[in-house]
């Protein structure tokens, strides 16, 4: 029961988040087939009893821990997965999951006169002496869900409602050619010059931008040559004679001035 309100909590809740971007990555789970395997051998170990139990509770633990290991990029199973640990710890070291008598009669699971006819089944069994680390089982009594379950447990619900809240969260969708980094006109554009000009606009329609509508061939000019055309464009060939300006200066109405006096100077 709970599992089934951890799930529809998340699910609620992850549905009510605003979207997230469309630009971002949507999480993904791999290797579902470990949940399958793993809730199977849980599901298994309840109909069993001993050592076997504990042995097939123990590995469906391991086969859940795995998943989480794979997916732990996903909000959430991280916390899963140290409820899980928890868990397979209380297990392996108390050969079964312990469960507090007073627990039971506080979850109204059973009367406190009927503790000694109780019968657990599965992995589950009575906390005695024997069992060094009863912290780790079921001793946390639910009234509500007329439950007692683990520390381990309630990590567990939190974390897969975090898990599900994330999976749930709806995603905007975008564009394709939002995608690209453009937009519809820019496309259009493309598509002009990629069909050689066809699909571009004349002077006289509506719309039409020469700065917009220029061709592959440069319509604002043809390119530089690259070979010199004089002495001066590259510095690597200078002209040899200098203009003559000695008539300019020897005009006297003309006073030269400290930069201008600077920037003389031989070739």
């Amino acid at each position: 029961m709970l599992l089934v309100v951890a799930v529809l909590g998340g699910l609620v809740a992850g549905l009510l988040r605003p979207r997230a971007g469309g630009h971002g990555a949507r999480p993904h789970l791999h290797q579902p087939v470990l949940v399958g395997a793993g809730l199977g051998l849980l599901v298994a170990s309840a109909l069993v009893e001993g050592d076997i139990a504990t042995v097939t509770g123990a590995l469906g633990l391991a086969a859940l821990l795995t998943f989480v290991g794979v997916n732990r990029s996903v909000t959430g199973l991280l916390v899963l997965g140290l409820g899980l640990l928890a868990n397979l710890a209380a297990l392996v070291l108390n050969n079964g999951m312990p469960v507090r008598p007073d627990a039971l009669v506080e979850a109204d699971v059973v009367e406190r006169s009927e503790l000694a006819d109780h019968d657990l089944r599965g992995l589950r069994h009575l906390e005695t002496d024997a069992d060094a680390f009863d912290w780790l089982g079921a001793i946390v009594p639910v009234p509500l869900a007329r439950q007692v379950v683990s520390f381990g447990d309630l990590l567990v619900l939190v974390g897969l409602t975090d898990a599900v809240r994330d999976l749930a969260r709806r995603r905007s969708r975008v564009h394709p050619v939002e995608r690209s980094g453009g937009t519809a006109d820019d496309d259009a554009g493309a598509d002009g010059v990629e069909d050689g000009g066809a699909g571009r606009a004349s002077p006289g329609d509506d719309g039409y931008d020469a700065t917009t509508q220029a061709k592959v061939d440069h319509d604002w000019g043809a390119a530089p040559s690259d070979a010199p055309e004089s002495g001066s464009q590259y510095s690597e060939k200078p002209e040899t004679t200098a203009a003559d300006v000695s008539a300019f200066w020897s005009d006297s109405s003309v006073t030269p001035s400290p930069a201008h006096l600077a920037a003389r100077h031989d070739k």
